[in-house]
């Protein structure tokens, strides 16, 4: 923030401390509000009693201002009411802290501000809309940015642009955002260098900052010298003041330290002979002389004068305490004799030393609480994640329990049966023959089940580990489906294989078999006798897709949503009733996951069920799933 602005808010809040107003400004204006008759005249008058109430007393700023925007919109006057709302929006942000009110109020003023093409009030108000948006994260920030920019290019005012360009270099600052903040501060100092040398002059102040701060010594030494050709040439427009500390501040970086010294300890010589010095002067200049002394190592000048600095601080503190112990110390050493009330002044003393320790111990034990809370509701944040990971794990292992128990019954029962049978020599020949090949397809059946658990499980702790290598498709496709061909010929259905013979896949080869098996178990499962199921492969360059898809029953699209998801029933019979766990597709997305593949999935009721993988092959990088 460059001085000048510092000095501005500075002096506002001094105001606000000691409640030393502008009394004859503030005379004057209530005096012309009484006589003036014009109503423009009027709305100007209410305006600028809040502008200088703004600083004593709130109720009576937020009172003419409000007075202002009445008078002006009864006279449809848009330029000063889009005035006073801004004003209004403004003395929200910074004086009364209610940034929701000053966005509605910034609001109301663009509305009002385009209607008439009011350049420079929509810059000011996208201005400090960014600076809300800034500090409650809400909000496109860059987007306000550019708008303001965007209108104070358009207000052909160099003040606003220059403002505008300085206030987000001091946002990106604070967010240590330095070469942004570096763009806006060369913006600031190319947008007023033609018309106000003094402001140009900090500004550079500033941006050698920043470069220091980045580490383009070189640059900063090149800024500094240009700053120092013209120093002389300054026209001092923003007073004394900021241009002795500006002065002394360069001649600190170019190490002329003697000069440095000799400016401000003659502005502070000029500022104690005022009739009534100005504190704010004299802690700049304190400031700045103790940077000075740090800088040449004299640790005893620093001392002395971070001392009178401590001072100044310590008084803007406590300065609307009604029992001040400096201010009392003050009091009596100008009412009594110093040598009668030498001990009066070391009970004071004492006393300031006091309230310093207090308010330092006060600190820390805030700092301690806030750290206590930050760290008691991170602890509560990771328990409630723990609770809901534990419970979703017990539904999902309630779940598997539950599938497991209701579909390994049956198949178990019908072979405790069948044993019992065979035992009891109740079977004929022919009977014991069908019952056989009953029993190898319910043993087929739990086998695929309990394998399909195993695998899903270890997946489940992270234990699919893919031994990557390049695998001969068609080989293999025909290996799952003469494994299958039995369970096919039980139902007549047809197992085409449109596989080119050399068709190459980059994958886990036992992982590909498991996928496959399952797709291709799951297709037989769900078409009607007499149907067919097809696999199919494409190859492009990049990536490889392999489809399975069939005749059957198909799904509803409610189904098809919660195909992968183990809390959602989607285990349903086959044509010919037959089982399973839900478990086998679950498991082919994990694999197919684990070798950087991607699955999905085509159905509609009575048309059938489509399986589409994709996989990278062996000319793509391995990503997830590719733009088709």
């Amino acid at each position: 923030m460059t001085l000048a602005r510092k000095y501005s808010f500075g002096l506002f809040m001094m105001a606000w401390l000691t409640g030393h107003a502008q009394p004859i400004a503030i005379s004057t204006l209530r005096l012309q509000l009484a006589r003036a008759t014009a109503d423009s005249s009027r709305s100007n008058l209410c305006y600028r009693l809040g502008e200088q109430y703004e600083q004593v007393n709130f109720d009576s700023c937020l009172y003419y201002l409000n007075k202002s925007i009445q008078i002006s919109q009864r006279i449809h006057d848009p330029v000063a009411t889009a005035r006073a709302m801004y004003r209004l929006g403004q003395t929200y942000i910074y004086t009364l802290k209610d940034e929701a009110k000053a966005v509605d109020w910034f609001n109301k003023a663009i509305l009002l501000a385009k209607a008439s093409n009011n350049n420079a009030c929509l810059a000011d108000c996208y201005r400090l809309l960014a600076v809300c948006a800034d500090h409650q994260r809400i909000g496109n920030m860059e987007e306000l940015i550019g708008k303001a920019v965007s209108y104070a290019k358009k207000s052909n005012d160099w003040r606003i642009l220059t403002n505008t360009y300085q206030v987000y270099c001091d946002m990106y600052v604070a967010h240590k955002n330095y070469p942004l903040a570096e763009k806006y501060s060369r913006l600031a100092m190319a947008s007023c260098k033609p018309y106000n040398l003094d402001n140009w002059f900090t500004s550079g102040l500033d941006l050698h900052d920043l470069l220091v701060v980045q580490g383009k010594q070189a640059q900063a030494l090149v800024l500094a010298s240009q700053l120092a050709s013209l120093k002389d040439k300054l026209p001092k427009t923003d007073g004394e003041f900021v241009y002795v500390n500006d002065a002394a501040k360069l001649e600190r970086i170019l190490k002329h330290y003697t000069n440095a010294e000799a400016i401000l300890l003659n502005g502070i010589i000029a500022e104690n002979q005022r009739t009534h010095p100005d504190s704010l002067h004299l802690r700049y200049f304190y400031q700045n002389l103790l940077h000075t002394y740090v800088d040449q190592g004299k640790w005893q000048k620093a001392y002395t004068y971070s001392e009178k600095l401590a001072d100044i601080r310590l008084w803007l503190q406590q300065k609307r305490q009604t029992q001040d112990a400096r201010l009392q110390m003050t009091q009596l050493k100008a009412a009594l004799d110093i040598e009668k009330k030498d001990s009066q002044i070391v009970v004071l003393d004492a006393q300031r030393q006091q309230q310093r320790i207090f308010l330092i111990a006060a600190l820390l034990v805030a700092g301690l609480l806030v750290g206590f809370i930050v760290v008691q509701r991170r602890n509560q944040k990771r328990i409630e994640r723990q609770k809901a990971a534990l419970t979703q794990l017990n539904a999902t292992q309630n779940k598997l329990f539950a599938m497991l128990s209701h579909d390994l019954r049956s198949p178990v029962a019908n072979l405790q049966s069948n044993v019992m049978l065979t035992n009891w020599g109740a079977l004929s020949q022919q009977e014991f023959a069908e019952s056989t090949q009953s029993l190898s397809l319910d043993i087929g059946n739990v086998t695929t089940m309990l394998d399909n658990v195993l695998s899903w499980s270890i997946s489940q702790m992270n234990g699919i580990k893919p031994r990557v290598e390049i695998i001969k498709i068609a080989l293999l496709i025909e290996e799952q489906m003469a494994f299958l061909t039995s369970l096919a010929n039980a139902k007549q259905i047809q197992l085409v294989n449109n596989t080119p013979v050399d068709a190459c896949l980059l994958a886990d080869k036992n992982h590909l078999s498991a996928i496959l098996r399952n797709l291709l178990q799951n297709a037989i499962k769900f078409t009607h006798a007499g149907g067919a199921v097809w696999v199919d492969f494409l190859e492009r360059e990049g990536f490889s897709r392999l489809t399975v898809r069939d005749t059957g029953i198909g799904m509803e699209p409610q189904l098809v949503a919660n195909l992968f998801a183990l809390d959602k029933q989607t285990s349903r019979l086959g044509t010919n009733h037959e089982q399973g766990t839900g478990l086998g597709l679950l498991l082919v997305k994990e694999l197919v996951e684990a070798n950087q593949g991607h699955i999905t999935v085509n159905s509609a009721v009575d048309e059938g069920t489509m399986f589409t993988l994709t996989f990278a092959n062996q000319f793509g990088m391995r990503t997830g799933s590719p733009v088709l």
